[in-house]
């Protein structure tokens, strides 16, 4: 399998997860608000937990890109 297709297959596991994971906190915690309220809760549930997930992601890439930097000047220098 290509890699890009392997990357957007994840992407599109994590997105699931994450709105599986919004609806199940709906349903746990805030049952008993009506559908309106139930809706923008799980919008703002699953808007954190995308921000959170691009936050990890810019994060692990800088950390990376900041090692791989450190090994090739090593081997340069």
């Amino acid at each position: 399998m290509h890699s890009e297709t392997k990357h957007e297959l994840l992407g599109a596991l994590q997105y699931f997860l994450i709105g599986i994971i919004a609806e199940g906190c709906v349903i746990r915690w805030f049952d008993k608000n009506t559908g309106g309220e139930q809706m923008m809760i799980w919008i703002v549930i699953a808007f954190t937990l995308t921000v959170l997930r691009i936050v990890i992601l810019f994060y692990a890439a800088w950390f990376r890109g900041a090692e791989w930097r450190s090994i090739s000047r090593r081997r340069w220098d």
